[in-house]
């Protein structure tokens, strides 16, 4: 009987081991050695990844994640990775599965077509090739923009499904997502395909063509690498460039729509005009009034001849210093901590406190710290000059009154009839 009921325990102890693992909600099966064929190979690239996490900790987890997730029709858990993919296109089911050591994948049934091995593939289960392109243009087109874990900061442009425009956000530098353009004309082109655009007015040039299209290129010293665009007078056209962060110019543009928005289609005739323009309203015009600047506040030397300084640390917020060089205000890269006092948040600061000094404010600068500090060290000697002096005269008096004690005392033990009788003794003695 014993032996029956330890047996029947063992039995219960086994079974759990025994049971497959059941799905977490309904309409899903469980492949096991069978993974997504990998993004990076040269197959086409028609999964469609929604998320990808390291914290999931077991099969289970991955699988009702997928459940909670919306449009997941497959979830992949390899070495510790938990994948989730979007496999409907067009109604057929275009992912694609391939052996794969230590998977196992959680697939949606009836979704379409039943994947199969990527060697088993056949142009009736896929889409033809323009399909392909099209699901491969759909990755890049849907789902949000992802910032991802790495803390950089790079303007960027993701496809909005919904409104079907692009909208610019903020990217990290690392991870994120397919739906990630670097410029507004390239989220356009790869996503909005359906409709051509109605020719759009471009608004009149207003700025100066010298500085804003006519000047070169100019990365600067800072070693950033921001992907910039600039107007190249040789060939007409707006082309790349690698800014470095700092001490650029004003041909320097976030994209390519800024710049052939502002540069493309003008000439010299345009810059002629704008001379033009500039000599007549200096010559006929009343001439402004002088503005009455603030008066110049710090050191000339911290607030205005103290070169950039970026800091260890690795934040990018764009400031403002004084460039003694060309005497104009100019901006760099801040990293958040240990700057110094020429770091300013805007031009108009900048200008207001430096633009127009030399050296001999800072000369002045020193002048008027030599005075500061002769008017707060003189009374300090004088106050010690004058306790030394008090201190002489009370040691002074204290003496005095010891010997007018001293003098007293003598006066009181000694009288003058003492004294006539000590001479008359001695008379008497002689």
């Amino acid at each position: 009987m014993a032996m029956a009921v330890c047996l029947a325990g063992l039995l219960l102890l086994m079974f759990p081991l025994a049971h497959p693992q059941q799905p977490p909600c309904d309409g899903y099966e469980v492949l096991d050695g069978l993974g997504v064929t990998d993004a990076r190979a040269e197959a086409p690239r028609i999964n469609n990844l929604l998320n990808s996490s390291g914290d999931v900790n077991s099969d289970q987890e991955c699988w009702a994640l997928c459940c909670s997730t919306e449009r997941c029709e497959l979830a992949e858990m390899s070495d510790g990775i938990c994948k989730l993919f979007s496999c409907l296109y067009s109604g057929l089911s275009v992912c694609q599965l391939e052996p794969k050591d230590g998977a196992r994948s959680y697939r949606k049934k009836d979704i379409g077509p039943t994947p199969t091995l990527k060697a088993e593939l056949s142009n009736d289960i896929l889409p033809p090739s323009k399909s392909v392109v099209e699901a491969n243009v759909d990755q890049a087109c849907t789902g949000n923009g992802v910032t991802g874990i790495c803390r950089a900061s790079f303007p960027r442009w993701y496809f909005n499904a919904e409104s079907q425009t692009c909208v610019s956000f903020t990217y990290g530098g690392c991870g994120g997502t397919e739906n990630n353009h670097k410029s507004e004309k390239e989220c356009r082109d790869r996503c909005i395909v359906s409709k051509p655009e109605p020719a759009k007015v471009q608004a009149p040039k207003t700025v100066s063509y010298s500085e804003y299209c006519a000047a070169p290129s100019l990365t600067g010293p800072c070693r950033a690498s921001f992907s910039r665009w600039y107007y190249d007078t040789t060939s007409g056209q707006c082309a790349t460039f690698t800014y470095g962060g700092c001490r650029g110019n004003k041909n320097n543009y976030l994209s390519e729509d800024d710049c052939v928005k502002n540069c493309v289609g003008r000439s010299d005739d345009d810059h002629t005009s704008e001379q033009t323009v500039l000599h007549r309203y200096t010559t006929v015009s009343k001439p402004e009034p002088a503005k009455v600047q603030a008066p110049k506040t710090g050191s000339y030397s911290e607030y205005c001849a103290a070169p950039s300084l970026t800091g260890p640390c690795r934040a990018s917020f764009s400031r403002w210093y004084y460039d003694t060089t060309s005497g104009q205000c100019a901006t760099f890269i801040y990293g958040g901590c240990r700057g110094n006092k020429n770091n300013y948040l805007s031009e108009d600061d900048c200008v207001k406190n430096c633009v127009g000094r030399s050296d001999d404010d800072h000369t002045s600068d020193q002048t008027v710290l030599h005075k500061s500090m002769t008017t707060v060290v003189l009374p300090i000697l004088l106050a010690m000059l004058a306790g030394i002096l008090l201190f002489a005269m009370i040691v002074f008096f204290v003496k005095m009154a010891k010997k007018n004690q001293r003098d007293a005392a003598l006066g009181a033990i000694w009288s003058p009839i003492d004294d006539k009788e000590c001479l008359m003794n001695n008379a008497y003695t002689i």
